[in-house]
């Protein structure tokens, strides 16, 4: 059977950019309970929540990745979708179907509550048809 030669190269670059993630994100959250970031082309202001470091370490979400998400631009062929959470006080729900990595903020602040990669689009389709997601159109500011 022959080898992929690029199976053998893609995954030692990507151990090299997941660890490369966490150590930035390691020294952002020694640094308090949570960071300012001027987030978005239009740099816009914003906590991230030390939680929302952890959990975007942990997932190798990037800030690159972040900050397309909150500047509304998709990863792939899927616009940003956009939700209130209305379990979670109205929250606000960035989602980005292409790489699955779902946002939350404040409802009120421009808090990144926190960060997270999706198992499964069902779930959040779920969280829609249930009601429990309702669409919205605010803007990230």
């Amino acid at each position: 059977m022959a080898k992929n030669k690029f199976s053998t190269q893609a995954q030692p670059a990507n151990i090299i950019i997941k660890k490369l993630i966490e150590i930035i994100f390691k020294q952002v959250v020694k640094q308090g309970t949570s960071q300012t970031v001027k987030a978005t082309s239009r740099n816009i202001v914003t906590q991230i929540s030390k939680h929302a470091i952890e959990e975007a370490v942990k997932d190798g979400i990037t800030s690159l990745m972040v900050d397309n998400l909150l500047a509304e631009k998709p990863s792939g062929m899927y616009r940003v979708e956009k939700y209130y959470d209305t379990l979670r006080g109205s929250s606000r729900i960035m989602f980005d179907r292409s790489n699955k990595v779902v946002l939350v903020i404040d409802n009120i602040q421009n808090t990144v509550i926190t960060i997270y990669e999706t198992e499964s689009i069902k779930t959040i389709d779920n969280r829609v048809k249930n009601g429990r997601w309702v669409s919205a159109n605010f803007k990230f500011e």
